[in-house]
């Protein structure tokens, strides 16, 4: 009798728990690639907005050339050209004021939001950086409703 009480536990025990396999680590770097992967398709959005874009002006506020450079690293700059030195004289200031950060891709679609690293001083004279940029047919807008065309170089 003791030996069927015994199988009887044996096999009841087996029965109400069931068998878990070990767990099994990650391939090595694989927590990266899902990130990258997950990622990839708002960085793709962006992708149209790297490069140089540059706007004469701007109504009657921004009267000067704005020029802003977007990387794929997902880093910017821009350059506004307030009163630069004209060629072949020498200023005591070159007028030229510059800001850059980093941006990240924003809604909607085919928007970017600029996050400003170094910045003029608030006494320099001209605007503020805009805040974001966005994607529209032919050209690039930026959040104060000023239009860029693409460009070869930041001037």
């Amino acid at each position: 009798m003791s030996i069927l009480l015994t199988l009887g536990l044996v096999l009841a025990c087996k029965a109400s728990t069931p068998a878990q396999a070990p767990p099994v680590a990650p391939p090595e770097g694989s927590a990266r690639r899902a990130v990258a992967i997950n990622q990839s398709p708002v960085r793709v959005a962006a992708q149209p907005l790297v490069g140089i874009w540059q706007s004469d002006s701007c109504g009657d506020a921004r009267t000067y050339v704005r020029a802003i450079a977007v990387d794929d690293n997902g880093m910017w700059r821009s350059r506004d050209m307030v009163s630069p030195c004209p060629p072949g004289t020498q200023c005591m200031w070159s007028g030229i004021v510059e800001a850059n950060g980093t941006w990240l891709p924003a809604e909607p679609l085919g928007t970017i939001q600029l996050n400003v690293g170094s910045a003029a001083p608030r006494n320099a004279p001209g605007e503020a950086p805009p805040s974001s940029l966005s994607l529209k047919p032919g050209q690039v807008v930026d959040d104060l409703g000023c239009s860029y065309k693409a460009t070869s170089a930041l001037p």
